[in-house]
């Protein structure tokens, strides 16, 4: 109420007016809201049901890091060329894909497959960030950039947040639901098979519903040309 009145708003909320604003910073909520959670989870999945050793975890994360790394400018200049919306849509549709095929890894899984879908996440994530906060820039007048730059890590710290705590809320209800000890110390590859289970089956829930998230989004923008 107050910003909305104030001459020079810290927090300018009437950006919202803006449709392209709007959606791109929802889009990036929804984005980060649902990679953050896949990234809390995949190294629990690969130390505690894939046995791998903590010294090596890094290790095999480090691929998904250099597809970011190497793809966010390759991404960005193709958005240059094609669009920027176009991009940030198949960044999301991308993430969905990777976060629907984690849903289905078992107790039995591929290592191997695992870290390649992490990697389909981070390509995912690297062409969607850019060319969003590309487009949502190009929405506001040059002024107001500063501004806009903060609702944009606004919009991706916030989706960090709920999607991890989305994941692990997830995953613990589904192992509580099955009268198992709520949390992640109890599960170990050598532990209880009851266990292993509870939190595979509740890591897949929660890919499951996150990707569908990406989907929906990646609809929602495809049919509405965004």
């Amino acid at each position: 109420w107050q910003e909305r009145r104030a001459a020079d708003p810290i927090l300018d909320v009437r950006l919202f007016r803006l449709r392209d604003f709007s959606v791109g910073l929802t889009s990036a909520v929804v984005a980060f809201t649902a990679s953050a959670g896949a990234y809390f989870l995949l190294p629990f999945y690969l130390q505690m049901v894939q046995g791998v050793r903590p010294e090596l975890l890094g290790l095999l994360l480090t691929p998904a890091g250099v597809v970011t790394a190497l793809a966010s400018p390759v991404m960005g200049h193709v958005a240059d060329r094609v669009g920027h919306r176009r991009i940030a849509t198949l960044g999301v549709a991308l993430n969905g894909a990777g976060l629907l095929c984690l849903s289905q890894l078992g107790v039995a899984t591929s290592l191997i497959w695992a870290v390649l879908l992490f990697m389909v996440l981070s390509l995912g994530i690297a062409s969607f960030h850019a060319p969003n906060s590309s487009a949502i820039l190009a929405a506001v007048d040059d002024n107001a950039h500063g501004v806009a730059s903060g609702f944009i890590n606004l919009a991706r710290n916030l989706g960090n947040v709920i999607g991890i705590a989305a994941g692990t809320a997830i995953v613990s209800a589904t192992m509580a639901a099955r009268g198992l000890p709520p949390t992640f110390a109890a599960v170990t590859g050598q532990g209880d098979a009851a266990l292993l289970e509870g939190f595979v089956a509740g890591f897949n829930r929660a890919t499951l519903l996150l990707g569908a998230l990406c989907v929906v989004l990646a609809l929602g923008r495809v049919l509405r040309r965004v």
